[in-house]
Formats: structure tokens, C-alpha cells, sequence
């Protein structure tokens, strides 16, 4: 839990004052801007934080970072950016906000650092740098070690080169989506746009009207014309993110695009051609979602092209640690930290025998969550949150770090459990079964 995180970064300053117009944010800092990281339980939200704006965090939809969770108020606490000033002001909360591990009173802004950890309620909150990067070549950043990929990416540099359709079937979180960036960049539409839409995330009718575009007048509130995604996609690809939550209404309608190859916008009464590439994406089964009725069959064949399958983490053990140390390096470098921490030995221990039921964006969010609440050099087993893992196995050579460790704190078996990233009965367990002689404690 993030609460249990709390305690590693309180300090014994107060914060009585109130806010301080001289505390102002290193110009370094808005390199590429700002950005609020809220983390609740396992999950993790996100903001950008521009300069001159006020962010409301909370439970409410009106707030600008919304969280669900029980121990925040609807409205709890308020980030401001002045100019280089950041504070932040408590909203009478119910359960209080606290900055350097002290309640700060309500209704009064207080001056926060970049990187330093706010607890509202149980929800854990930083700001924090992100730098500008620049990335190289056409080609989206993919990690590759796997035999599973390095076999998958062989078959995209095949399949991109022709014009066919392009089917990519995979777990939710398995990198469905860098598979079709992939397939755009190695294309000869790689000139040309890549424009994404997730069908899942919008209604029928909002669908229809971002696919196909809409004329002026054409339903309540249209008050010009609008161009929708397939004319945006012209010369380029179109990317349909979980293709098989579409509406059947719609999908008659792409049917009837994708053989004619016109779009005529929503009330418009001529059509427009189009040269787009489909590049299509599902968690589902999509046969199964035929035979249940559920989709329509023909344009399951238009879809289906090329099938090109994402197998998840579980099975691609080679990508994990290479993908760590990826996310590791990125999380830092976004938040400007200079001194990138290494995982200790537990903490790869967990990452080796987690099942990922995420995929990547859990493995992502993980090391992400570590990075922003770890300051330390260190990262263990602990700061990843990892739920339901077993963290009993310890590696073969752990008879010499178990003594090490014991040594070198006097033989307290809390603190050498948390530096080995296990739970102090694993390690007791263990001392037993190894028969190693506890040093006297200092």
C-alpha cells in the first residue's frame, strides 16, 4: 500500500509558515514542464501542471486529478504555479493534507519542492519535472530480447512493407499499440500521419462522428464542419485500439468505408476518398465475437489481413528486466533525477516471478511508482507494490547475502529483510533453513 510508503519520507522540519513568496522552482525545472503523479493502492494518475493554474485534487469529477479513493474528500486540496512558486492549499479535507510528514491547516498555501511527497489521506502525491527528449529516427522506442519479439518484430518489418490490413490481437497492457506504431514506421506511410482512436473509450455517436467526421448543422451543437479520423489518416494509418467494442451500427458503416473507400461525414450529402491504411487492435476473441453475433463476419475478414499476435509478459520472461531498466531510465530522466537508483536483489526476484496480469503497463507503472517514491539508490521488492507476490525464493548465493546483510546491521532482521526485499518471517525462515548464525546486535 502507498500509505505504507509514507514513513520513508518524512522529515522532522514542520511546515507552520505560510506560504513564502521567495521559495521559488530551479529554472531547470520547466525544461519540459511539470507534471502531478497521484498513486492510490495500484493505481496511478497523472497530470500536466502548466504555469499560472490552479489543480483541484479529489474525489469529485469536477476535480482537475481525480483519484477514487475513500480517504480523499470530493474536493481536497487545491496545487497552485505561480510563475516559479508552487504551493499547495489544503480545502478543509476530512482527512488532512500533510507536507514533510505534518498536517498543514486549512486555507493557507504552503510552498512545496519539486519531488517532495504530499499525503492526502492515503493517497500519495508528487510534482515533478519532465524533461524535453528528443527521439531519434521514425521508429517508436521498442526493447527487444525475447525470442517471442525479435520473432514478432521480424514478421512487422514484413508486413509493413505491403499495404495489407494488419490485425494485432493481445492481452490488455501486452504493447498492442507500439506493435502498430511499429508497422506505421517501418511502412512506406511512415511519412505520412498515424492517427489513433480507441472505440471502446466512445459512444456510438461520438464514434461515428470522430471516424467519419460531421457536417455543419448535422446534429445539436455542430456548428461547423468537423473532419473526422479516416480524412485525417489520409496517406497515412489509422489505428482502431479495441476494434471489437464498436457498436454494430458503426461497424456497418467502416464495412461499407473500407470497400468503397469513401467517408461521407455524419449529415454531409457527398463523400470524400480516402487513402488509409487500417491497422486494428483487440483483447478479444474476435471468431468468438462472430459467432456470438457480436460482430459482423465480413468486416472481421477486412480486419484480418494479417493477424499479428502480442504474447503477454508472462511469456516473454527475457523482456522483463531489460524493460525495467528501460522504465527506470525514462522515469528518471522525466523527472530530472540525475542519480538513477539500481534494483537490489529482492526487487528482481519479484520482477522475475510476478504473473503480470498488466503486462508492460503494469510492469511501467510499477517502476514508475518506485522511481517517484523512492529516493533513495536503492529500489526494493516493497517499492514496487507488487500484489500477491510471492517473495519467498531468494537466489542461490543468498547464504552469503543474508550474512552480509545481518552483518551490516548489527544482526536487526527487520532492516536486513527490507534490504534484501523480502518479508522478515521469509528471512527468519530462512536463517532456520540455512542455519546461519544471527550476530549479536550493537
Amino acid at each position: 500500500m502507498v500509505v505504507s510508503l509514507f514513513s520513508r519520507f518524512r522529515q522532522v522540519s514542520r511546515v507552520t509558515r505560510p506560504f513564502d513568496e521567495r521559495e521559488t522552482l530551479p529554472e531547470e525545472a520547466f525544461d519540459g514542464g511539470l507534471v502531478v503523479v497521484a498513486l492510490a493502492g495500484e493505481g496511478m494518475v497523472t497530470r500536466a501542471l502548466s504555469a499560472d493554474c490552479d489543480v483541484v485534487v479529489g474525489r469529485s469529477a469536477e476535480a482537475d486529478v481525480r483519484v477514487e479513493h475513500e480517504s480523499l474528500s470530493r474536493k481536497h486540496a487545491r496545487l497552485s504555479l505561480k510563475g516559479a512558486v508552487l504551493s499547495i492549499r489544503d480545502l478543509e479535507s476530512v482527512n488532512g493534507t500533510k507536507v514533510r510528514g505534518v498536517r498543514i491547516d486549512a486555507g493557507i498555501d504552503v510552498p512545496l519542492r519539486v519531488g517532495e511527497l504530499v499525503e492526502l489521506g492515503g493517497v500519495a502525491l508528487v510534482v515533478r519535472p519532465r524533461k524535453k527528449t528528443v527521439v531519434a529516427g521514425p521508429a517508436p522506442e521498442v526493447v527487444l530480447v525475447d525470442p517471442s519479439m525479435l520473432a514478432l518484430y521480424e514478421a512487422v518489418d514484413r508486413v509493413a512493407k505491403s499495404a495489407v490490413a494488419v490485425l494485432i490481437i493481445g492481452e490488455t497492457g501486452a504493447g498492442k499499440e507500439s506493435v502498430a506504431e511499429a508497422v506505421h514506421a517501418r511502412s512506406r506511410r511512415s511519412s505520412g500521419p498515424l492517427v489513433k482512436v480507441n472505440c471502446a473509450a466512445l459512444t456510438e455517436s461520438l464514434l461515428e462522428s470522430e471516424l467519419f467526421g460531421h457536417a455543419r448543422g448535422a446534429f445539436t451543437n455542430a456548428m461547423k464542419d468537423k473532419q473526422g479520423l479516416f480524412e485525417a489518416a489520409s496517406q497515412g494509418t489509422l489505428f482502431l485500439d479495441e476494434v471489437g467494442e464498436m457498436p454494430m451500427a458503426t461497424q456497418v458503416k467502416l464495412l461499407r468505408v473500407l470497400e468503397e473507400k469513401v467517408v461521407r461525414p455524419v449529415g454531409a450529402t457527398a463523400s470524400i476518398p480516402i487513402d488509409v491504411r487500417i491497422v486494428a487492435a483487440t483483447n478479444r476473441d474476435l471468431e468468438t465475437e462472430v459467432a456470438a453475433g457480436r460482430l459482423r463476419a465480413d468486416l472481421f475478414y477486412r480486419l484480418n489481413g494479417v493477424s499479428l499476435r502480442v504474447p503477454p509478459l508472462r511469456e516473454r520472461l527475457g523482456d522483463i528486466e531489460p524493460l525495467a531498466a528501460h522504465f527506470l531510465q525514462r522515469a528518471c530522466r522525466d523527472m530530472g533525477r540525475i542519480d538513477a537508483p539500481r534494483f537490489d536483489v529482492g526487487a528482481v526476484a519479484a520482477l522475475r516471478t510476478h504473473p503480470w496480469p498488466g503486462n508492460v503497463r503494469e510492469l511501467r507503472n510499477a517502476v514508475e511508482r518506485a522511481v517517484a517514491l523512492q529516493p533513495s539508490a536503492i529500489i526494493g521488492a516493497a517499492d514496487l507494490g507488487l500484489r500477491g507476490q510471492d517473495l519467498s525464493p531468494l537466489p542461490q548465493d543468498e547464504r552469503g547475502r543474508i550474512e552480509k546483510a545481518l552483518a551490516d546491521v548489527g544482526g536487526n532482521q527487520s532492516i536486513a529483510a527490507e534490504r534484501l526485499g523480502v518479508s522478515r518471517s521469509t528471512l527468519i525462515r530462512r536463517i532456520k533453513e540455512l542455519g546461519i548464525s544471527r550476530p549479536r546486535k550493537r
